[in-house]
């Protein structure tokens, strides 16, 4: 038992040569009285970030387990290939440029899903700080649920119950099932694809506690929301997304996700995006929004909500 692994910590990451030291020391500073493992993908990065994980892996050779990509996988295939490879009853993760803020977050996150076997995972709040650590203004993010019990009528397409490194979560990779969507479904985001596969399993628990930091970093623009959210395919990305995740969800889980709330919110997009930039493309992305939606009435009629809710979101929200 005193190799038994209780934790495994999935660490992403890619060019944070300015924050990786601060998210691996949040994490081996958990104080707990089990056993845990980092995995850490570096995805090729091209500055110091590698130099410095080797000398974490030196320090912390039991702890540490290290992958160097040779190449540049994308964010959601480095993580797939660390979550093959967790050992941990439970999985939880901190991006290289996220960390945790509370040295006993993975104990009270373990003690929990002990104790309350009828839920898949539990998560709690968190702050949000730009790359000096200062806090954000704006403290809300828009795709994160106030549910203190998210299930998957929470979801909506697009909805999680916490921002990923609030998460701690049963460890289902074990099963050796398929879970290649993960990866295939998009390059880079894979958080809205790992809840769907575990709420199709069971719920989530919302703490109250604050215990980690999101980091919005956009001076260097290599934060991945920025680049994903930014540029003028991000309607068409999203419905792509959207759509391989709403296939994977009545072909291979059975389960009724409601993708249609998250199309809505793409037509506004797309409506919003040709009033900005009115162009023949804007206006073919406006018509394929249209061509997959079944009631396209319903789209004219949310509109005017829609677009008062987008409105709403972008002064109040981050991201």
């Amino acid at each position: 038992m005193n190799n038994y692994i209780k934790v495994s910590v999935i660490v992403i990451t890619y060019n944070h040569e300015q924050f990786i030291k601060q998210a691996l020391d949040s994490i081996l500073m958990q104080k707990v009285d089990f056993k845990y493992e980092i995995l850490i993908g570096d995805d090729a990065s091209t500055d110091r970030t590698p130099e410095i994980l080797k000398e974490y892996k030196k320090l912390y050779p039991d702890i540490i387990d290290l992958h160097l990509n040779s190449v540049n996988l994308g964010a959601t295939r480095n993580a797939y290939n660390l979550l093959m490879k967790a050992n941990g009853e439970y999985i939880a993760a901190c991006e290289g440029d996220d960390f945790w803020v509370d040295e006993y977050k993975l104990q009270i996150q373990v003690n929990f899903l002990d104790n309350n076997k009828n839920y898949i995972g539990c998560c709690h709040p968190c702050v949000i700080v730009d790359e000096q650590n200062k806090l954000s203004k704006h403290q809300k993010i828009s795709w994160i649920s106030n549910k203190k019990i998210f299930t998957i009528n929470d979801f909506k397409g697009y909805y999680l119950p916490g921002q990923v490194s609030t998460i701690l979560r049963r460890n289902i990779y074990k099963n050796k099932e398929d879970y290649s969507i993960f990866y295939k479904a998009h390059k880079f985001i894979g958080d809205r694809t790992t809840i769907l596969i575990y709420l199709a399993k069971g719920c989530f628990f919302k703490m109250d506690k604050c215990m980690s930091a999101y980091r919005i970093v956009e001076k260097n623009k290599e934060n991945l929301t920025f680049l994903i959210y930014s540029g003028n395919n991000k309607v068409i990305n999203e419905l792509n997304y959207t759509l391989q995740l709403e296939s994977y969800a009545n072909n291979v889980l059975k389960i009724n996700a409601g993708f249609r709330s998250y199309k809505k919110v793409l037509f506004v997009d797309s409506i919003i995006a040709f009033m900005r930039r009115p162009s023949l493309r804007n206006i073919n992305t406006i018509k394929t929004v249209l061509n997959n939606y079944k009631f396209p009435l319903d789209l004219l009629i949310y509109f005017p909500y829609g677009f008062i809710q987008k409105i709403y979101k972008k002064i109040i929200y981050e991201v």
